[in-house]
Formats: C-alpha cells, sequence, structure tokens
C-alpha cells in the first residue's frame, strides 16, 4: 500500500473515531437528561416552547398550546410544561389562545417524527413525557449532530490535504463548539447550524467542479432552511446567492428554486398556526391605525367611535386596561378582541388593532418581571465587550474562533488560481485526490484552476471569505444595535448562541489559518491549548445549555457581575 492511501485511511479513521465519540457522549446525555424534578426532559422555558407545539399538534390537531400550560407536575405547584416563551392572540374561534413563540416549521416538522413514534409505541408524550421525551430527541437530534459534523468535516477535507491540519480541525468540529450542549435540548440552534454546513459543503462542491441544478437546489434549500431556523442567516444565504450572480449564474435558478421551497413552507406553517403569514416575533407592536381621536375618549365616545368603525354591536362589553407600553391601553371588546388606544402628540389618541402578541395579563415580558440577563443591558458599548470577550463572549468561551480573523485573511489574501485552498499546490492536491479517488470517489474530485477564477483575478474562495467577514459583522452589529429589551445575550444559555449558526463557515476559516500556521511547531502547540480550552468550556455546559456560562458563574461568585 502507497504511503498516500495509508496516509489517508488513518485521517479517514480519525474522522470516523472523533464523530463516533462526539455522537456517543451526546447520545449517553440524552439518554440520562432530565429536568431538575425529575419528571420530564425538558431542560428550560425554551425547549418546552416547542414541546407543547409538538404534543398538541400530534395529540390535539392544533397549535394552540392552553391546555398544556397549566398541566400539573407529580411535586405541588409544579408545572413541567410551563413556558415563558409563548404568546397571545386571537384564534380561529375568536377566542384568545396561547401560542408557543417559536416559528413553527421546526416544530411542525419534529411532530411528523412523534407522530410516527405515538402510533409505533402505542402511547404518548402527555403519559411518558420522560421516556418519549428522551426517545425523541435522540431520533431528532443524533442525525442532525451527524449530518453537521460529516458536512463540516467534509468541507474541511475539499480545503486542505495537510493530515496534521485535518485532524486537528476535525477535533475542533467535534469538541470545540457549543453545539454538542446543545444537541442535548429540542432548539433551533444545531438544526440550523447543520443545515448551513450542507449549504457550505454543497457550496464548495459547486465551486470545485461542474454541478448539475439539483445539486444548487439542494443547496439554495439548506441555506434558507438555516435561515429560517436563524433569522440573522438570511444574510448569509444572501451573500451566497451574491456570490453565484457573479460568478456561475447559471446555479441562480435551481439555488432560488430550493429556497423558495423552504420560504413557502415557512409562511405556510405560521398561517396555518397564527392565520398570519409573518411569525410571532414580528407582532411586538401597534397594528393597523384604525381611527385618531382628538383626545382622549371615555367610555362612552370610545363606544359610539367603535360602532361606527363595525368593530361593536350593540351590547357588546368594552373593557380597558394599561398595558406594558404606558402610552397604550387595551380595549377588550366581549372577552376577545383586542383593540389598542395609543397616545400620541397634542393628546390626540389612535385607535388600532392590537398587535403586540407578547403583551397579556401575566406577561413575562413586560418591565418589572423580567429578571437577570433577561432585563437587557443598557450599554451598547459593554454589550459588545461582553458578547465578544466577556462572560458571554465568542473568543473568550470558544478561543479557536482567534483562528478565525486570520483565516479570513488568508482566503481574502488568494488572488490567483495557481494555490488552491489552504496553501496546496496543484500538483499536492491533484495528489490527494487521487488519493481520496481510491477511497471513495464520491468525496474529493480533481479541480481545475479555471473553476477557482474569476474576473479580475478573484477567486470564489476570495468571496466566501469576505461574504464571511461581511455576514459576521453585520450580524454582531445587529445584536449591538438592538433595543436593550432585546440585549440580553440570548437569555439564560452558556454562550451567545444567536450566532452558533456561523460555526461551519467559521470552521472553514479555522482551517485555513490552521494550514497557514501549521508550519510552526509553536502555532501547532498554540492551537492545541485553545482547542482544550474551548472543550473545557463546552464541556461545562454538557449537564445543561439552558445555564449562564461558567465564565459568568464564575464572575457571579467573584461578585463581579452587578444586579
Amino acid at each position: 500500500m502507497s504511503d498516500d492511501l495509508a496516509q489517508g485511511r488513518l485521517v479517514r479513521c480519525v474522522y470516523g473515531l472523533l464523530i463516533i465519540v462526539a455522537l456517543s457522549v451526546v447520545s449517553g446525555r440524552i439518554a440520562s437528561v432530565t429536568s431538575k424534578e425529575g419528571d420530564t426532559p425538558f431542560l428550560s422555558a425554551n425547549d418546552r416552547s416547542r414541546w407543547c407545539t409538538i404534543a398538541s399538534l400530534v395529540e390535539n390537531g392544533t397549535y394552540q398550546i392552553d391546555p398544556f400550560l397549566e398541566r400539573q407536575g407529580a411535586k405541588a405547584n409544579r408545572r413541567p410544561w410551563g413556558t415563558i416563551d409563548l404568546v397571545r392572540h386571537q384564534g380561529a374561534d375568536e377566542e384568545q389562545h396561547y401560542y408557543s413563540s417559536k416559528p413553527p416549521l421546526l416544530p411542525t416538522l419534529y411532530a411528523g417524527v412523534y407522530y410516527v413514534l405515538r402510533h409505533s409505541m402505542g402511547t404518548t408524550l402527555s403519559e411518558q413525557p420522560l421516556y418519549m421525551g428522551r426517545l425523541l430527541l435522540w431520533l431528532i437530534n443524533i442525525p442532525i449532530l451527524a449530518i453537521f459534523l460529516l458536512a463540516t468535516i467534509w468541507t474541511i477535507d475539499r480545503v486542505t490535504t495537510e493530515p496534521i491540519v485535518q485532524c486537528f480541525v476535525a477535533a475542533c468540529v467535534c469538541f470545540g463548539t457549543m453545539l454538542l450542549p446543545f444537541s442535548i435540548s429540542l432548539n433551533n440552534h444545531v438544526p440550523a447550524a447543520a443545515a448551513m454546513a450542507v449549504a457550505l459543503y454543497l457550496f464548495v462542491t459547486g465551486i470545485q467542479q461542474p454541478t448539475k441544478w439539483p445539486m444548487w437546489f439542494f443547496c439554495g434549500l439548506c441555506a434558507a432552511f438555516g435561515a429560517a431556523n436563524e433569522l440573522p442567516a438570511l444574510a448569509m444565504t444572501t451573500a451566497l446567492v451574491g456570490i453565484l450572480v457573479v460568478t456561475n449564474w447559471r446555479a441562480v435558478p435551481g439555488y432560488l428554486l430550493g429556497a423558495s421551497l423552504v420560504a413557502a413552507a415557512y409562511f405556510g406553517t405560521s398561517y396555518l398556526a397564527h392565520q398570519d403569514h409573518l411569525p410571532p416575533y414580528f407582532h411586538r407592536g401597534n397594528g393597523e391605525l384604525l381611527a385618531t381621536l382628538p383626545e382622549s375618549p371615555d367610555d362612552e365616545t370610545l363606544r359610539e367611535e367603535l360602532t361606527r368603525l363595525s368593530l361593536v354591536g350593540p351590547g357588546s362589553s368594552i373593557d380597558r386596561s394599561w398595558t406594558r407600553d404606558p402610552a397604550r391601553e387595551r380595549v377588550t371588546i366581549n372577552q376577545h378582541e383586542f383593540i389598542a388606544l395609543v397616545s400620541v402628540f397634542d393628546e390626540a389618541v389612535e385607535v388600532r388593532r392590537w398587535d403586540d402578541w407578547y403583551d397579556y395579563p401575566g406577561s413575562y415580558w413586560v418591565d418589572g418581571r423580567r429578571r437577570g440577563v433577561d432585563v437587557g443591558e443598557p450599554s451598547r458599548m459593554i454589550y459588545a465587550i461582553h458578547m465578544l470577550v466577556g462572560h458571554h463572549g465568542i473568543f473568550s468561551l470558544t478561543p479557536i474562533w482567534l483562528l478565525v480573523p486570520i483565516g479570513i485573511v488568508v482566503g481574502l489574501s488568494r488572488s490567483r488560481a495557481s494555490k488552491l485552498p489552504g496553501g496546496a499546490s496543484k500538483g499536492s492536491h491533484s495528489r490527494a485526490v487521487q488519493v481520496r479517488q481510491q477511497l471513495d470517489s464520491s468525496v474529493l474530485h480533481k479541480a481545475s484552476p479555471e473553476a477557482f477564477m474569476l474576473g479580475g483575478g478573484a477567486t470564489s474562495y476570495q468571496l466566501l471569505s469576505l461574504a464571511i467577514l461581511a455576514t459576521s459583522a453585520v450580524c454582531i452589529a445587529f445584536f449591538v444595535a438592538r433595543p436593550e429589551i432585546d440585549r440580553n445575550y440570548g437569555g439564560v444559555s452558556a454562550c451567545f448562541r444567536w450566532l452558533l449558526w456561523l460555526a461551519p463557515f467559521w470552521l472553514y476559516s479555522l482551517a485555513l489559518a490552521s494550514e497557514h500556521l501549521a508550519k510552526h511547531t509553536w502555532s501547532i502547540l498554540a492551537g492545541g491549548i485553545l482547542l482544550a480550552a474551548s472543550a473545557f468550556s463546552m464541556s461545562t455546559a454538557l449537564s445543561n445549555p439552558w445555564q449562564s456560562p461558567w465564565l459568568y458563574r464564575f464572575w457571579d461568585l467573584l461578585g463581579w457581575i452587578n444586579g
């Protein structure tokens, strides 16, 4: 057996062992995952919100989750299904109902898995939440995590040919990010990262070899599905199609067709759930303007105005109450229809349709009820510092990301096709390709220099690195610019979870940086230290991702956290 073939097989064995260990760790945690009270595998209000939707869809045939919220547990005053991540609005029956605040597409897909499992096992989540919940978690999260690991490692295998770099980055993929802890809970972050990992793999594959439209269709489908689970990922979904417009316009129709299919499912399931095409987080303000009154009306004047607008009839009851917005009143008609009275300049009052689904009696999301990080950070500067290098820091909790800026610079510096990604010469890449083809002809193909060239000497890889840089900067700026109520670091969670979907792209940049630095012994040692520190952070959250980061808890112990 040739040295190249033996080396290639050894790398593949390392890949397999790392993936098996990662999946085994998560499987073991899922097999023992339990709430504090020990009666469900639900770890937070966040995942309970989705569990309620899944159970209600299959057991009751509706997205309304009212019956689950007050369900009692084994212990007194224990509500194992209770959640704060919910909204309330008028349903198709013209009555007020509670719904999960999460976009319904993902829970709808998961409900399909539960439907099959329920009819196979003969029991329900309501009857056996611990047993059925763990089984569902395993059936859902293990395949999704496997997809993320495989797709990301396959992408790395395409852009670097150095065995030591391939093994190092594969270890980072499996144990260096915070995706493993989140894989023991029902959430949107792991499927978003997995979808973007597949999209990146298909995109890089399409750059390196002639690709038919079905591959671009699935690339668009996966990129859009990532955005459907993490709205900021829409920036990368758009950036990828922008690169295709410049480099390979024939791929654009297939990509857009796949993305359109996901968009239709996203808005369609939202309409099924809420009778509105937009998901709940678009309903946090004042709705359609119905009328403007010269001054704040008394009850009789208000009744006359609402009668004129055909919103009330003879004998309708009207109740007025204040809301979380001090400039707004809630008007309840016949106990189910809401109207907002909004005070504006010169004492004028606007009569509007009610469109704040997060504002209801007992809502957690009103001033004075939120606690801890949910209160929001008043200072944008302090928020940015903690988000990047502080107690929720992207770089402080996951130090391997310190290599990402270096990788982006390396990617941007490649202006000619004489060098393939990762710095390997065309000849060395061809030898690697021959080895890969002997092992699995579907994994790697020989790439011609023309596949990497664009007008002006730029390469597709340059544009991809530029897209990673721009998207990362835009997303960070987006979260810093959010209003105070949203500057909460993602709530009580083990990291700044809203950027986990970027993991495949950052790992791609990390691979470029690693191959560039692997020529030096000191840099290999430094990379190992960064990976060890990242794995340490990851392991501290394996018990429950819905807890404050270890840095936050340590600083709190030292008395450094105010409030």
